[in-house]
């Protein structure tokens, strides 16, 4: 993802365009962010991802502390003193922007995993704990991914390892 940037004194207000700006912002006020923005009449962006994780759905945030704003180059300083924002990212004396077409992606994927949330997976090596059936509660290593939403565990029974075949569905990551 590349930044562009764009220097406001270069534009006359005539030729002035709209821009996707970065900034970042406090993550546990975003809910003030949100408000102020939209009060100001300011467009605003914050990525999130649907995921399930621990057998629920939870919306996590994409890039947490950093945002997009849609505004004219000649409003930043209206953005800079919104509360709620930390700092306007910044490329030498410019501010930092991005390209309509990358926040339109982010926005695309941010809507697909609404409807298909992300299943993270244990990767090789990682402890996971049995979540379902005979074996519920016992720890176990991941040896490998199957595919198919299958998993490969090595688990200590009787003081034995051996490695199982296993659904994703009935583990859960520790």
């Amino acid at each position: 993802m590349q930044l562009n940037h764009t220097h406001s004194n270069n534009l006359k207000p005539s030729e002035e365009e709209y821009y996707w700006f970065v900034f970042t912002y406090y993550v546990l006020k975003e809910h003030i962010l949100n408000y102020n923005l939209s009060n100001q009449g300011i467009e605003c962006f914050i990525p999130k991802v649907s995921i399930i994780k621990n057998n629920r759905s939870r919306v996590m945030n994409l890039f947490p502390g950093y945002g997009f704003a849609y505004l004219r180059p000649s409003n930043v300083s209206q953005l800079k003193y919104t509360r709620g924002i930390k700092t306007i990212l910044r490329q030498g004396n410019s501010f930092a922007s991005i390209s309509q077409d990358h926040v339109s992606d982010l926005m695309l994927v941010s809507e697909n995993t609404k409807v298909t949330p992300i299943e993270p997976k244990p990767l090789p090596g990682a402890m996971i704990q049995i979540a379902r059936g005979a074996l519920k509660g016992h720890l176990a290593q991941v040896v490998s991914l199957s595919g198919s939403g299958r998993i490969q565990i090595m688990l200590s029974l009787l003081s034995r390892e051996s490695t199982l075949d296993f659904d994703l569905k009935h583990i859960k990551q520790i």
